[in-house]
């Protein structure tokens, strides 16, 4: 492994031990996460869910520990995780068993994937919510409610 590598491993090592210690923290404090959200417009101006509704909720429900509610407000949150995780374990196993070897590389299927996926979710809860009124999310209801 060159020094370059061993660079990288230390960093996603240390930002992994942080995001493990805000986790833990988290938990036992119980403290809130006042999240400064931007306005999003197509939310407000055209009354539909955007790409990325739901985003801070899932998030939220992940730190949580309830990954139901995490998939169910943005299952790219669960998405990407899976593949950090997929990733950083990968990392790790070449680290100690092939340190020559390149384990993670550019799949054009995991990007096309997620782009199915973002797709997928901005389709079915516009069409749940013009169509149907159901807003499993509860923030357009009030105003396509007949």
């Amino acid at each position: 492994m060159n020094r370059v590598d061993k660079i990288n491993f230390y960093i996603c090592n240390a930002v992994v031990a942080g995001g493990v210690v805000f986790c833990v923290l988290y938990l036992w404090l119980r403290f809130p996460i006042k999240l400064a959200v931007t306005p999003c417009y197509m939310h407000d101006l055209l009354h539909l869910y955007c790409f990325g509704c739901g985003g801070t909720r899932a998030v939220r429900a992940f730190l949580n520990l309830d990954f139901i509610e995490s998939f169910l407000s943005n299952p790219l949150v669960l998405y990407g995780v899976g593949i950090f995780l997929y990733y950083y374990i990968g990392e790790w196993l070449r680290y100690f068993s092939h340190p020559w070897k390149k384990h993670f590389k550019y799949r054009k299927w995991l990007v096309t994937l997620s782009m199915v996926m973002l797709l997928g979710v901005f389709i079915v809860r516009n069409v749940l919510l013009l169509f149907w009124q159901i807003d499993y999310l509860g923030d357009l209801e009030r105003f396509w409610k007949k």
